[in-house]
């Protein structure tokens, strides 16, 4: 089973890891931070490319390497993107066994959810296509500035729309821009066409280790 996980789950370097590892050192590894994960689908490969160049980079910089995409956004329909994942993403309880069924549905992508060199403001992490965003998504219908997290005190995560062509969503609904919205681990969160979610580092450890 988890060889199945593995295989679906990028990087391959982090998938290897985290099953080789045990839960301290994965967690103090990764700093303890949450993990977006970034649901592959067949006809992005543009953004399947983009997350790989960005994870490459990360090996020796903090930079991501890739151009501010030439190209303008996409204006998208999404309405009709909500099916069985997103479903199970809206559950009020996220532990390893929905993940395990999430990456088993569908390959993921899955990035530390932090700061990175090159963006503006320190008490917020980015998400966009353009190279300086903390979390770049090459994907013609995410805007280069797109929305925004944040993480209070308490490590609880907000996050706002930056005034998007095609808007930012939480389990279905279409956040204000420029407001901060609370978002909950597991959740679908959609930029644009990009669906994704929020995992905690140790439900991502025992998604790969079922009988720890």
């Amino acid at each position: 089973m988890t060889d199945s996980l593995t295989a679906r789950l990028f990087p391959a370097t982090l998938a290897q890891f985290v099953v080789e590892s045990d839960q301290q050192q994965f967690i103090a590894t990764s700093g303890g931070c949450a993990w977006l994960l970034v649901q592959l689908e067949p006809q992005q490969a543009e953004l399947r490319a983009g997350l790989l160049a960005m994870e490459q980079a990360d090996s020796t910089t903090l930079q991501p390497s890739l151009s501010v995409l030439g190209y303008d956004t996409v204006i998208h329909d999404v309405g009709p993107m909500f099916g069985a994942t997103g479903a199970a993403l809206s559950r009020p309880t996220f532990d390893a066994v929905v993940l395990r069924r999430l990456i088993e549905r569908q390959p993921q992508f899955a990035l530390p959810l932090r700061k990175r060199a090159g963006d503006a403001y320190a008490d917020r992490i980015s998400v966009g296509r353009a190279r300086n965003k903390d979390v770049v998504l090459r994907e013609e219908s995410v805007s280069k500035f797109h929305a925004w997290f944040e993480m209070d005190e308490a490590g609880r995560f907000y996050l706002a729309d930056a005034g998007s062509a095609n808007g930012t969503r939480v389990a279905g609904r279409l956040l204000p821009p420029r407001e901060l919205s609370p978002v909950a681990m597991g959740a679908l969160i959609e930029f644009g066409a990009v669906r994704a979610a929020l995992c905690p580092s140790e439900v991502f450890w025992r998604a790969f280790h079922p009988t720890a």
